[in-house]
């Protein structure tokens, strides 16, 4: 006989749902001659009155998950409606205010850079011509910065002096559309039912502004 042991039935991926662990426990464990124990639930198969209320548990559990997303998703959406950044790293052309870590100021070395790819952008240039652009004009790509600034370790993408100017449409891509470069701050990432509607519908438009950078950043120059 073989035997699974876990803290508790919720630990496992599969006991994210009631019925898949039930399924479990009282079919395919059996079946299988597997002898299921759960440490903190104090549930072991071999003990029939163990499982008496392990189907209870796990409904209480899978709400108990459930409760807990939607505040943590609630606690998300309330920090971004205030305008609070809450991701690890700050995105390309900002940095983290060192006296609040919610908050971006422009990152004098890499802003002046966004600022111009997205007056190319305006001017009606496409990520080729910009990605061509930029490796003329010898402009390090975002993830040098984070390399050189300790953040990541990156020292296998830049094997000699010219990777580091070798930008990719992909990574312009992303840049563009990256939300937090917009003139209008957004506050949740979660598209309502009208956006789905229209992105379905294939009616939405795709806009481009200029970042909001103070006007000391904002001069597009990149060297």
């Amino acid at each position: 006989m073989m035997w699974l042991s876990a803290r508790s039935a919720w630990s496992c991926r599969f006991g994210r749902d009631h019925i898949v662990v039930g399924q479990y426990q009282e079919i395919y464990f059996p079946s299988k001659k597997v002898r299921f124990i759960a440490l903190n639930d104090g549930i072991d198969t071999v003990n029939s009155h163990t499982t008496d209320y392990a189907a209870l548990k796990n409904v209480i559990n899978e709400f108990y998950s459930r409760d807990t997303s939607r505040k943590i998703k609630a606690a998300f959406r309330a920090r971004a409606k205030d305008g609070k950044y809450h991701a690890k790293a700050a995105p390309f052309g900002y940095l983290k205010d060192p006296n609040d870590h919610n908050h971006l100021i422009p990152d004098p070395e890499t802003a002046p850079i966004v600022a111009k790819i997205y007056d190319l952008v305006l001017k009606g240039w496409g990520n080729y011509r910009i990605r061509d652009y930029l490796r003329e004009t010898k402009v390090p790509v975002p993830s040098w910065y984070q390399h050189i600034r300790g953040v990541e370790d990156k020292s296998h993408m830049f094997p000699d002096e010219v990777s580091k100017y070798i930008w990719r449409p992909d990574t312009l891509r992303l840049l563009i559309r990256n939300r937090v470069f917009s003139a209008s701050r957004t506050r949740s990432s979660r598209p309502s039912s009208t956006s789905k509607r229209m992105k379905r519908s294939g009616s939405r438009r795709k806009t481009h502004t200029r970042p909001s950078f103070p006007e000391r950043f904002g001069n597009g120059r990149t060297s």
